[in-house]
């Protein structure tokens, strides 16, 4: 396979005394939501200046990438031996038996007999020769 040649950014892409543009503030958004987790010993290592231009940007989120990337890595968790498990004790079903059976006669007792599904009713029109003219 070829290698893809990408040119070089031009030298006034960044400009340090330019102010940051939306992009750059949601991501720093992300890395302050971040750097709020982190222990309090490695909050005072980052840059505590105002970010407001591109510079001022770029110190920061190169603190906080450095650090980030070296950080140890979280300890393996240890995968523990799944236990086994008995067959489950159930509650005598006489008991749920007879709970739900009451349920069941005082619903039916309290209820009214099935009313009868409404149909459309269609009203017969007889064609306009047959029907008689009111006078």
């Amino acid at each position: 396979m070829d290698a893809i040649r990408v040119p070089a950014p031009p030298r006034q892409a960044f400009n340090m005394h330019r102010p940051i543009s939306d992009l750059i503030k949601s991501q720093i958004k992300h890395l302050k939501h971040v750097e709020y987790r982190l222990p309090q010993d490695l909050r005072d290592s980052l840059p505590k200046h105002p970010l407001v231009t591109e510079n001022d940007a770029a110190i920061y989120i190169a603190a906080m990438t450095g650090l980030l990337l070296n950080r140890p890595a979280a300890p393996k968790l240890i995968k523990m031996p799944a236990k086994k498990v008995g067959t489950p004790v159930s509650a005598p079903s006489t008991r749920t038996l007879s709970f739900a059976a009451s349920v069941e006669k005082k619903t039916a007792a309290k209820s009214s007999p099935p009313r009868k599904k409404k149909t459309a009713s269609k009203k017969l029109t007889a064609p306009a020769s047959t029907r008689r003219k009111k006078s």
